[in-house]
């Protein structure tokens, strides 16, 4: 009976950084959002805020961080329309997080996700809106999710 390691084990393959690149690019990097659970209402004192939480998925399903830019649009939910996305009652500046500081800024690491907080204050209590968030990735590709909420 023979023990240890065999030589085909310790085989180590070292791919070269143009492999890596590519690697990368198409498992690693982001693929699509999704708009977290998490995400909704709350009131503090008069003002109302809508805090949402983005994550940003490989092509594994995976949460990655990676630069991008955000924009979020909050609409009237019309749920029994066969178009239910109604009019849009709210539209943020877009968010640069393609540098270090601004992506640190709004990652939460515990959470795999950014953390964005918006003033709402034409949301109104007791109506359904649609969130709808559109990254910008690295690759210059724009990605979208939508996420129904009520106030």
């Amino acid at each position: 009976m023979s023990g240890g390691c065999s030589d085909s084990i310790k085989k180590e393959v070292k791919p070269t950084c143009q492999d890596l690149g590519q690697v990368w690019l198409t498992e690693f990097a982001p693929q699509s959002i999704n708009i977290v659970g998490l995400t909704g209402f709350s009131k503090i004192g008069d003002k109302k805020i809508l805090k949402v939480y983005l994550v940003l998925l490989d092509s594994t399903g995976a949460g990655v961080k990676s630069p991008l830019a955000v924009r979020a649009e909050l609409y009237e939910h019309s749920p029994r329309s066969p178009m239910p996305k109604g009019k849009r009652i709210e539209f943020w500046p877009d968010m640069d997080l393609n540098n270090a500081k601004a992506n640190n800024q709004y990652w939460r690491d515990y959470l795999r996700a950014y953390e964005f907080s918006f003033d709402a204050g034409c949301a109104q209590q007791g109506r359904s809106y649609l969130l709808e968030l559109t990254a910008q990735l690295p690759s210059s590709r724009r990605v979208s999710a939508m996420k129904e909420l009520n106030f």
